[in-house]
């Protein structure tokens, strides 16, 4: 019975230890850094970098599309690609990363109310000492018991004053145990730490419930679009070239009485108000017009049957390959669209065109085109392009985004005023003999990434 007795004995043990060294690690003020580099990192990905649309994520083919089309500029790209740097929200890495610096936070918090609290749930008013502070010799000092007990009071006071704020003082039999902490803007930084993750976790879960997304929208220069269910208007003014490559977007978006241009570049987003603004992908869009031998416009039928004297093709993947018939001909045209084809020297979109007779194999025209311009196949001939691309636009609204930034800046505040005023802890004790009164004090302050050994500044030992 005594062996099976000592097994669980051991086990809590065990547990106990391990409890007590991953507390000392994650209360460490160094993880407080690697959370604020974290934060950082993450800022400075999701602003520089394209960020993969959420709607694209559950379609295999059509994200690998993307990414390679979105990334192809960015150096070393086919190294964060396999990280998921272009896809942080759903990167299995960030969102455990996300969980563990809250995990942080809330130890930190933790850690600072066991000082505030511990009289509360516990019978003595003095915690007992941390492992740092019980590792280091205390210092030491004694005087005449002549000097009386009230001396020793003074000299404990004031040793805890230097400290920050005094949290109790107890008496042992002869002896007597003072402890201190502080400063009061180092607790403070862990108050406003503790609701910024409140909020935080509150603006996503009003994001959980409250949010919804419009189905993709695409819209070519010149053209509006009018949503009255939500109240908003997006005019696309026209879509340019960055200095990067990238194509930006120029709009005007209106809600309600207030016009707002905006200029968003490729993979970017905007948001007014509770609405989010994102340019999720450009489409190679082409119009083309087929002229007879006198000028006149032949008319063209698609593959499912429509006839149109001018045909609008718009590409959504490179590759995509439309097909036109020309009904006064024997003629057929096959289109290929592409983003842009680096391999043959087509850095924007371009379209191969090819005529074939209806019943021939082998075309018999084969060109590119990335310019608006014209072709002449034959003296009955004459094709006439003129190429754009269309914006492909996602709204969704966001209401609890404010709560998120608000928590992520209070977070980010108390983190720094944790840097600024670390928390000190100190420990004083004394007792009283019939000759002497022996006093001793121990300290410590929790700096950047380790706690080290502190001494309030007082009377020099003897």
């Amino acid at each position: 019975m005594k062996k099976i007795a000592v097994v669980p004995a051991r086990i809590f043990a065990w547990i106990k230890k391990f409890t007590e060294y991953a507390w000392a690690i994650f209360s460490s003020p160094g993880m407080l850094w690697l959370a604020s580099l974290f934060f950082l990192f993450t800022y400075l990905v999701v602003t520089f970098w394209p960020q993969l649309p959420f709607a694209l994520a559950s379609n295999p083919a059509e994200k690998v599309t993307w990414l390679q089309d979105h990334t192809r500029s960015i150096l070393w790209a086919g190294l964060w690609r396999p990280l998921r740097f272009f896809d942080l929200q759903h990167a299995l890495w960030w969102r455990s990363s996300v969980l563990i610096i809250g995990f942080i936070f809330w130890i930190r918090l933790g850690d600072a109310m066991r000082l505030l609290l511990w009289p509360r749930f516990n019978r003595s008013h003095v915690p007992p000492l941390t492992r740092t502070a019980a590792a280091v010799p205390a210092q030491q000092s004694h005087f005449p018991a002549s000097e009386g007990i009230t001396e020793a009071d003074t000299l404990a006071m004031d040793t805890m004053h230097r400290c920050g704020i005094i949290a109790g003082l107890e008496t042992v039999g002869p002896a007597r145990q003072v402890f201190a902490y502080g400063p009061l803007a180092g607790l403070r930084a862990y108050l406003l730490i503790a609701i910024g993750g409140l909020l935080l976790v509150g603006g996503l879960l009003t994001n959980s419930y409250l949010s919804w997304a419009l189905p993709f929208h695409p819209l070519s220069a010149g053209q509006q679009w009018t949503e009255k269910q939500h109240n908003f208007q997006v005019q696309l003014n026209a879509i340019r070239d960055s200095r990067d490559g990238y194509p930006a977007a120029s709009m005007a978006i209106t809600r309600g009485q207030s016009v707002d241009q905006e200029a968003i570049p490729l993979g970017h987003a905007t948001t007014i108000g509770d609405l989010r603004f994102a340019f999720v992908d450009a489409w190679p869009h082409l119009q083309i017009t087929a002229i007879g031998a006198k000028g006149a416009l032949l008319p063209m039928q698609t593959v499912n049957g429509q006839v149109k004297e001018k045909a609008d093709l718009s590409f959504a993947a490179s590759g995509t390959e439309r097909n036109l018939l020309l009904s006064a001909t024997t003629l057929a045209l096959r289109i290929v669209g592409y983003k842009s084809l680096p391999e043959k020297g087509f850095t924007g979109p371009v379209f191969l065109v090819q005529v074939y007779k209806i019943d021939g194999e082998q075309p018999i025209a084969s060109q590119f085109v990335d310019h608006d311009g014209a072709i002449r196949i034959n003296d009955a001939l004459t094709l006439r392009f003129a190429i754009q691309r269309e914006m492909i636009l996602a709204v969704n609204s966001e209401p609890g985004r404010w709560l998120v930034l608000a928590g992520l800046m209070l977070s980010m505040i108390g983190t720094l005023a944790a840097f600024l005023w670390p928390l000190r802890r100190c420990w004083a004790q004394y007792w009283v003999t019939d000759r002497q009164i022996f006093f001793r004090r121990w300290g410590e302050q929790c700096k950047l990434w380790y706690c080290h050994p502190w001494y309030p500044p007082g009377n020099s030992d003897t």
